[in-house]
């Protein structure tokens, strides 16, 4: 009985020295336990709110082994294949933007080159004959019509003339057949006249008051004023008969030229109408022709800027500054489309990244300032840039990015990386 009760006291003994030893223990000594998670998104972990009153925690450092990393890197390669003329550039080389690093043979391209340029200028000569062409149609086209108007303007101008020409044929015609039929009435009064001087002398002379030589040129007097009052009626007939008859002579000759006259207004009028459709289409061909040379002169540049374009294909030209970290081809070799030639990596504001286990992602957050710490160079400050929200294929770490702080000149990239990042629990 004795024997039982010290055993049981030993054991309570022990138990208590045990506990005690736990709680004297430092919480940081303990094993963690770490429960797996799932590969999945990381819940995005934001700062306390400034109005918030935060929980102070202490300090703590995380270190990681991260890489440098370029802010760009281009390898270049080529479209078409190409016979390699030089190499411009080796490992280590340092090259600025634009700058060309590999040529190729360019005799075809250059003889290409030298066609479109002389296409070009062929072109540029038939646009400028064309451009001459419709000047010479616009000034015939307006030359003809003005020339086909004047000669309209003419022709309805003699025909007013015409026109005025009959009107005067015919107040002609008028006044002769008045000044007929008043030569008849003055050739009748003087022959009553000459009629009653002859008789009154033959009374006269019978009576012995007059002598027969009066009386004989009394009646000389009278058979004349007859013979004038025939002719004049003989006048006023023949007028007469002309009004019947027909027009005279001078009235239908002026009828005639008016008809002419008429008949070139008509031609004058289809003349006009003629010499505009022929100035029409003059301009319509010679617009047709310069639209085609315009077309001509498009096609000639474009393809001088396609033959630019594959000379231009004849050399390897650099989009970046920076260090060239390998080349790929020897002179002489062909190059092949797809191949990288040269690969160039910036050497400015380059970055580093690291891989953060999961245990530290509670304490990274985007702005933790960090030391970077590169072999022969002095330690560089950096902020966390940023923080990937999706974990690894391994599912147990996560891609942090760092923004460099005055990052030294030439930084060597994919240089091995010491990182310390400023964060708490």
């Amino acid at each position: 009985m004795k024997l039982t009760v010290r055993f049981g006291a030993g054991i309570g003994i022990i138990v208590c020295i045990a506990a005690s030893v736990l709680l004297l223990v430092p919480r940081r000594s303990r094993p963690a336990v770490v429960t797996p998670r799932p590969p999945a998104v990381f819940p995005a972990i934001s700062r306390p709110n400034s109005k918030q009153q935060p929980v102070r925690l202490p300090n703590y450092s995380i270190h990681l082994a991260g890489t440098i990393v370029p802010s760009a890197q281009a390898s270049l390669g080529i479209i078409q294949p190409g016979r390699v003329t030089a190499l411009l550039v080796r490992s280590g080389s340092i090259v600025t933007a634009g700058q060309t690093v590999v040529t190729l043979d360019d005799s075809a391209a250059g003889a290409q080159f030298q066609q479109a340029i002389a296409g070009v200028a062929t072109a540029r000569a038939q646009f400028a004959s064309a451009q001459t062409g419709l000047k010479a149609a616009v000034i015939k086209g307006e030359s003809e019509v003005e020339q086909a108007r004047q000669a309209l303007f003419q022709a309805k101008a003699g025909e007013a003339a015409a026109q005025e020409g009959v009107s005067a044929a015919r107040s002609q015609q008028h006044a002769q057949l008045v000044g007929a039929e008043t030569n008849v009435a003055k050739a009748q009064s003087g022959v009553a006249q000459a009629r009653s001087a002859w008789l009154g002398l033959k009374k006269i002379a019978a009576v012995g008051g007059a002598s027969v030589m009066d009386v004989a040129g009394a009646k000389a007097q009278y058979m004349s004023a007859q013979q004038d009052l025939s002719a004049a009626e003989a006048q006023l007939h023949a007028l007469n008969a002309g009004y019947k008859n027909g027009p005279p002579f001078q009235v239908s000759h002026a009828q005639q030229q008016l008809q002419q006259a008429s008949a070139g207004v008509s031609a004058a009028a289809k003349g006009l109408v003629l010499a505009q459709r022929g100035a029409s289409a003059a301009l319509s061909a010679a617009h047709s022709q310069l639209d085609a040379a315009r077309a001509g002169v498009q096609q000639a540049e474009a393809g001088q800027a396609g033959a630019e374009a594959a000379s231009a294909m004849t050399r390897v030209v650099s989009p970046i500054g920076g260090v060239v970290t390998s080349t790929a081809i020897h002179v002489g070799e062909i190059a092949q489309p797809g191949m990288p030639l040269v690969t160039i990596v910036s050497t400015t504001d380059p970055g580093a990244e690291a891989l953060a286990p999961m245990r530290d992602m509670a304490s990274l957050f985007v702005g933790d300032s960090a030391i970077i710490q590169v072999s022969g160079y002095k330690p560089i400050h950096a902020v966390v840039s940023w923080v990937s929200p999706v974990a690894s294929p391994d599912g147990r770490n996560f891609r942090v990015k760092f923004r460099l702080i005055r990052a030294p000149f030439h930084l060597p990239p994919a240089s091995g990386a010491e990182i310390t990042v400023d964060s708490h629990r």
